[in-house]
Order: structure tokens, then C-alpha cells, then sequence
């Protein structure tokens, strides 16, 4: 989407807007992974999850397999 900005102030205030909105959702995200709470968009949940957590829970899946096999 273009912008037409009347000044050099107008377009630094909007990349500044952009700027922090772009941080506060990067804040939301991770401390919904860190505390394992939702984020609603378009009427549904979603849950988020770390790299480390996805990660454990791959080792717990592949973990669970293995003992399911030797009983």
C-alpha cells in the first residue's frame, strides 16, 4: 500500500507507528508463548509455542512412541 505523506515529519511518525505496533504484536506473541495463553483472531484460539517447547514436545512424542512399541 503507497502512502502520500504531505511531509518528511508525516512519514517518520508513520514509520514510527509501524515501527512500535510491529514491536507490541512481537510482545503479545512471545508472552502468549511464555505463558501458554491464547490469542483470539477471527473468532478462534490459537496457542503459540517456543522452538524449545516445540521441540520437547517432538522428543516426548518420539519418547511415548517407543514405550507404547515395547509394551
Amino acid at each position: 500500500m503507497s502512502m502520500a505523506f504531505n511531509t518528511d515529519q508525516e512519514k517518520r511518525l508513520y514509520e514510527l507507528g509501524k515501527s512500535d505496533g510491529k514491536k507490541d504484536m512481537e510482545d503479545k506473541l512471545i508472552l502468549a508463548a511464555e505463558n501458554g495463553t491464547p490469542i483470539e483472531l477471527e473468532g478462534r484460539a490459537w496457542f503459540l509455542k517456543s522452538d524449545i517447547q516445540n521441540l520437547r514436545d517432538i522428543f516426548e512424542d518420539i519418547e511415548n512412541e517407543e514405550n507404547d512399541k515395547s509394551e
